[in-house]
């Protein structure tokens, strides 16, 4: 009797509305049953059940009430999935939602091809399937997407060549293939894209040499084309882009010089030219750019002077020109750069004296003008770099004392002066740097160690090797972060 009272409440619960079988996609009246089987392929293909949010998802008849589904018109008109943790492989089946126009499913972990299936959503504007594991090719059906403003398929792990017809979506404002491993040369037809205002193409594979019709691109304000391997000259046509803010050219094999054209690129606030081969001198003309920001011009094969014109950029907040073979001094007029943050001029061969004038840069925190051929003392008005927390000098031919006046830079994390001709004692007032990390002195003349040096409850790097040091002051056991102490080639007794 027991048993029949269990079996008659099972009956009971399985019939009542409290228990909701799977969608029936027969039975929804909201979209055609085309387009609700097309969600549920989505659903199944992508381990519905884990992701992060799936309300509603293959439980109700209502699909335009499930979480990321927007419906207009009595179609599926917006698909957002974005970071909502789905897996497995984009289903063909998509390409049976006629009426999307926007498609995002970025930022998630899925695997497999794009498929080109996605071609036939002739409505579509928006895809954004980046962030994810995706590989094979791009498909080059999606050139038929012909309202297509923001194509997003960076940060996965296709591979093949950019293909050419994409230069047939002429209302696209947004290409981003960046952070893949596509191969082969950029297409000169992405010039057709009038309307192209982002081209990122950073960090994949591609080779050959910038297409000069780029220049053609009137309406571009990013262009990306960082840590590829390509080779050949920069383009002086990339002048012509009027409206370019930003121009990254990173990492590549680019040689020659840099062009003097570009100084007409009036709008420009970022300009990348690092970890190249380029040669020939800084073009002066580049103090022109009056809106720029950042400038690197760093690993490169450059030589002769750096243009004080440079002083001119008043907007300027990071300069690189480190590791190239520049000479002369450090022009003065660089103290007047009063926005800079960061100014790397190591790994050259400048000479001559620290200039006192870098002691007005009041906004700098990082100043390294290590390994070069710098002599004379280091300038007492250095100390005046309130917000500096890195202060490299080391491998130059640098005289005198340490300045007492270094232990107000109470920021300073990182103070490197190693390599030099200094001589002396340490200043006890270096005690001072409670956010000291790094404190390398070795490979001068030093001599003496103040017992304040252990008041550096941060330090983990103490360098003071291979000077002229006697007596190991018994408060540096105080040292507890301490993970390298160097003391050897000095006078040590006892």
């Amino acid at each position: 009797m027991l048993k029949k009272h269990y079996f008659g409440l099972l009956v009971l619960f399985l019939m009542s509305p409290l228990a909701q079988a799977a969608t029936d996609c027969a039975a929804v009246t909201e979209i055609p049953s085309t387009e609700c089987d097309a969600l549920v392929a989505l659903y199944n293909s992508t381990d519905g059940d884990n992701w992060g949010n799936h309300s509603g998802w293959n439980v109700t008849n209502t699909p335009c009430g499930w979480h990321g589904v927007g419906c207009g018109g009595g179609h599926v008109s917006g698909l957002s999935l974005a970071y909502n943790q789905l897996t497995g492989t984009i289903p063909p089946e998509l390409g049976n939602l006629s009426n999307l126009t926007a498609l995002s499913l970025y930022g998630n972990q899925l695997t497999g091809t794009i498929p080109p299936e996605l071609a036939q959503l002739s409505h579509l504007t928006n895809i954004h399937l980046g962030g994810n594991q995706l590989s094979g090719t791009i498909p080059p059906e999606l050139g038929n997407l012909s309202n297509l403003t923001d194509l997003n398929l960076d940060g996965n792990q296709l591979s093949g060549t950019i293909p050419p017809t994409l230069s047939q979506l002429g209302n696209l404002t947004h290409l981003s293939l960046d952070n893949n491993q596509l191969t082969g040369t950029i297409p000169p037809t992405l010039s057709q894209l009038s309307n192209l205002q982002y081209l990122l193409l950073y960090s994949n594979s591609l080779t050959g040499t910038i297409p000069p019709e780029l220049g053609n691109l009137s309406n571009l304000t990013v262009l990306d084309l960082d840590y590829n391997q390509l080779s050949g000259t920069i383009p002086p046509e990339l002048s012509q882009l009027s409206n370019l803010t930003e121009l990254y050219l990173s990492g590549n094999q680019l040689s020659g010089t840099i062009p003097p054209e570009l100084s007409q690129l009036s709008n420009l606030t970022e300009l990348h030219l690092g970890g190249n081969q380029l040669t020939g001198t800084i073009p002066p003309e580049l103090s022109q750019l009056s809106n720029l920001t950042g400038l690197s011009l760093d690993n490169n094969q450059l030589t002769s002077t750096i243009p004080p014109e440079l002083a001119q950029l008043s907007n300027l907040t990071h300069l690189w020109l480190y590791s190239n073979q520049l000479t002369g001094t450090i022009p003065p007029e660089l103290g007047q750069l009063s926005n800079l943050t960061e100014l790397h001029l190591d790994n050259n061969q400048l000479s001559g004296t620290i200039p006192q004038k870098l002691g007005k840069l009041s906004n700098l925190t990082v100043l390294d003008l290590s390994d070069n051929q710098l002599s004379g003392t280091i300038p007492q008005k250095l100390s005046q770099l309130s917000n500096l927390t890195r202060l490299r000098l080391s491998g130059n031919q640098l005289s005198g004392t340490i300045p007492q006046k270094l232990g107000k830079l109470s920021n300073l994390t990182v103070l490197e002066l190693d390599n030099n001709q200094l001589s002396g004692t340490i200043p006890q007032k270096l005690g001072q740097l409670s956010n000291l990390t790094q404190l390398r002195l070795s490979g001068n003349q030093l001599s003496g160690i103040p017992p304040e040096l252990g008041q550096l409850s941060n330090l983990t790097d103490l360098y003071l090797n291979h000077n002229q040091l006697t007596g190991i002051p018994p408060e540096l056991g105080q040292l507890s972060n301490l993970t390298d102490l160097y003391l050897n080639h000095n006078q040590l007794t006892g």
